[in-house]
């Protein structure tokens, strides 16, 4: 049985504690829970939106 796709977009990526508890549950079921699908656009929008309200953030 294949693992269930979710598709996550920047409203997801974006927070830090959203994003730390997406990836610490896949990564603790290893990956046998769900897979996590995004789009380039996507990542792009998170990191604009990063870099535009946090700004001296590395």
């Amino acid at each position: 049985m294949s693992a269930t796709r979710v598709f996550v977009d920047e409203n997801v990526l974006w927070p830090k504690t959203l994003r730390d508890w997406l990836f610490l549950l896949r990564n603790a079921t290893g990956g046998e829970m769900f897979t996590v699908c995004s789009t380039e656009d996507v990542v792009a929008e998170a990191i604009y939106t990063l870099r535009r309200k946090k700004p001296l953030a590395h």
